[in-house]
């Protein structure tokens, strides 16, 4: 029976001068199952050129040919391709032949009048064939595989190494890289060394072959190494360990890696995240860390502090549960501005319950935290409690405004007294006018009783006319109206800048309100005017199409006051240089993009380059002693760009 590994087509190339002896031979192989092709040759030459153009599968051959024997074709045949069976088909010859010729390769030697053998030896010689060249591909495979493990082992940047397990150890088998980590020039070297010297301390041998025994296997085991110079370093160890029949610890494979830069980055980094966290530990400002997922992270003592509650209490539940007590829909508000526009959110003041029962006020900043710059890792709030500031503020502006009043109320006296002055005038002249008029009138009313009596009607009539004569009627007709007018007018500003003080030193809601700005500047102009009149004009431009602001409208009024009384200073000092300048304040409002702007311009002697600068600075001040706090612009730069959000810039023509 052919085998079914021989059942795939063949290729035979045969050898043979006798035409007879040819079909004789194929048509012995065709009674088989072997599928094949034939080709047959008889000339050296031919035999030469087809070895090139095919491959044969078998080779069969007469021992006599044409011009050459069967030794030559065979010598031909194994130079060509030694796995190719070469089996000798051949008349009679002598055995001492056979043996040479499968001495010299021949895979079988048949004779003619045996054909009966030929089959048979074909289907082995392809078997043999198959299995020998199945066996070298195995070896090339092997030995490529044994390359390629090889040259891993050699070019890995980590050690390998495999050790006998029992004390005090020696190295089997190892890379390069394994000798060069504990400073070796060679593996034969590093094959030599005891193993308990690598390491830097001889008992974390016993504690690490003591967890191999228990685990079988360890990863990433940190262990202290010594290299052969003495120098240490850390190494970061991979190991299993082997057993024999008997389940004893037999040897070890391990991986070592010289991790020693990352160790002591670890440590620089640990060293690192403890300052830091001594650091936020100390800070006097809240620190609350949240994730994406609404939960927190970090909750520093002086959160705990300002809330009452501690970290371990806290870290890990949402944020909306953590039981702070403040406007929640403010706060997450502004975290979604903040993770929307990716950018930090601050909020000014934000009034929260504390533990007590009492409020305070806080000021916080809102920033989105990101991983490598674009993943969002939740965000992280930065605050303080303001409270005691606040406070302070508020009893500075409180200051600000006495110190305001307390300037003003000489000015306000003297504004109030012109005008009650010549009221006061008036009315004692009304007063003597009135009695002179009223004895006129009780004389007419005597002739309009006596009317039937002419003597006595003439009579009365004389005395009313040397009594006209008398009080200057004509004149007082003529003075009383206008004196009435100048007594109402005078009351009337009186009233006003009494209306205007009381509007100036209203204390306020608390709260921002629709403000009329422009009658704010009247307001205040009025209350400032003895601050102003004497050095300058007053000239106001106000847009009377300027909508309500929302103001803190007692602060503003403050801040209105204080640019105006350094405008009208800044003009004194100006008169002073020159006695012929026409002093001048400009007033504005206007709406621009959204904004009501004020613009208060002077044309006095200006600030000097080296301290604008300064002039927000609090406590600076350039008048004399007793003139001034150097809280005006200040507390007027906190009233409008943190109070209200606004600008308060400083130009120079």
């Amino acid at each position: 029976m052919m085998k079914n590994n021989n059942s795939e087509k063949k290729i035979i190339l045969h050898l043979e001068d006798s035409s007879e002896d040819a079909e004789l031979i194929e048509n012995i192989l065709r009674r088989g199952e072997l599928i094949f092709d034939i080709y047959l040759v008889s000339e050296l030459s031919e035999f030469k050129e087809l070895l090139k153009t095919i491959k044969p599968d078998v080779i069969l051959s007469d021992f006599d040919l044409p011009g050459f024997d069967g030794f030559e074709a065979l010598k031909i045949a194994i130079e060509s391709d030694g796995d190719v069976p070469f089996i000798f088909v051949t008349g009679a010859v002598g055995e001492e032949m056979a043996v040479t010729a499968l001495k010299s390769g021949a895979t079988d030697f048949i004779l003619k009048n045996n054909l009966g053998r030929l089959v048979p030896a074909v289907e082995r010689a392809l078997d043999e064939s198959r299995i020998a060249l199945e066996r070298k591909k195995l070896y090339y495979t092997l030995k490529n595989s044994e390359e390629r493990y090889r040259t891993l082992m050699e070019n890995l940047p980590v050690g390998v190494y495999r050790s006998t397990f029992l004390s005090p150890g020696r190295i089997i088998q190892a890379n390069l890289s394994a000798a060069h980590l504990h400073g070796f020039n060679s593996i034969e070297e590093f094959m030599g060394v005891d193993i308990e010297k690598l390491y830097s301390e001889p008992e974390e041998r016993e504690k690490f072959l003591s967890e191999l025994i228990k685990h079988k296997k360890i990863k990433n085991r940190l262990i202290r190494y010594r290299k052969i110079s003495g120098d240490k370093f850390w190494g970061s160890v991979s190991a299993t360990c082997h057993f024999d029949k008997s389940d004893n610890p037999d040897w070890i494979d391990g991986i070592v890696e010289d991790v020693t830069e990352r160790v002591e980055n670890e440590r620089k980094l640990k060293s690192i995240n403890e300052e830091l966290d001594l650091l936020i530990s100390s800070l006097s400002s809240i620190i609350i860390g949240v994730s994406v997922k609404d939960r927190i992270t970090h909750w520093n003592p002086f959160a705990e502090k300002v809330f009452d509650i501690k970290a371990e209490d806290i870290i890990g539940k949402q944020f909306a549960e953590s039981g702070i007590k403040w406007n929640w829909e403010s706060v997450y508000e502004a975290i979604g501005n903040s993770v929307i526009n990716e950018k930090s959110v601050r909020i000014d003041e934000l009034r929260f319950e504390k533990s007590d029962g009492s409020s305070g006020i806080l000021g916080f900043n809102i920033n989105p935290l990101k991983r490598g710059g674009d993943i969002l890792e939740g965000f992280m709030i930065l605050g303080r409690d303001i409270t005691e500031k606040k406070i302070i503020e508020t009893q500075l502006l409180q200051t600000n405004k006495l110190e305001a009043i307390g300037q003003l109320a000489a000015g306000v006296a003297h504004e109030i007294n012109s005008p009650l002055q010549y009221v006061g005038d008036n009315l004692k002249f009304l007063n003597k006018s009135f009695t002179g008029l009223a004895s006129l009138l009780e004389i007419f009313a005597k002739v309009s009783q006596n009317i039937d009596d002419a003597e006595l009607c003439n009579k009365t009539m004389r005395q009313a006319d040397e009594l006209s004569r008398k009080i200057k009627l004509p004149f007082l007709l003529e003075q009383l109206p206008m004196a009435l007018e100048q007594s109402l007018d005078g009351v009337d500003r009186v009233s006003k800048i009494v209306q205007s003080m009381k509007a100036f030193s209203h204390p306020g809601t608390g709260s921002k309100m629709p403000t009329n700005i422009n009658r704010s500047i009247e307001n205040t102009v009025t209350i400032s005017r003895n601050e102003w009149k004497y050095d300058c004009e007053l000239e106001l431009n106000l847009d009377p199409e300027l909508p309500l602001v929302p103001c803190f409208e007692s602060e503003l009024n403050q801040v209105i006051l204080n640019l105006i009384v350094n405008a009208a200073d800044a003009v004194h000092e100006a008169k002073l240089k020159d006695e012929n300048l026409s002093g001048l304040i400009k007033i504005y409002t206007t709406l621009d993009n959204g904004y009501a702007v004020i613009k208060v311009e002077d044309n006095g002697s200006g600030i000097p380059e080296r301290i604008k600068k300064r002039v927000f600075d609090p406590f600076f001040t350039t008048k004399d002693v007793g003139k001034g706090t150097g809280q005006g612009l200040p507390i007027s730069h906190s009233i409008i760009v943190e109070k209200h959000g606004g600008m308060l810039p400083l130009e120079e023509n």
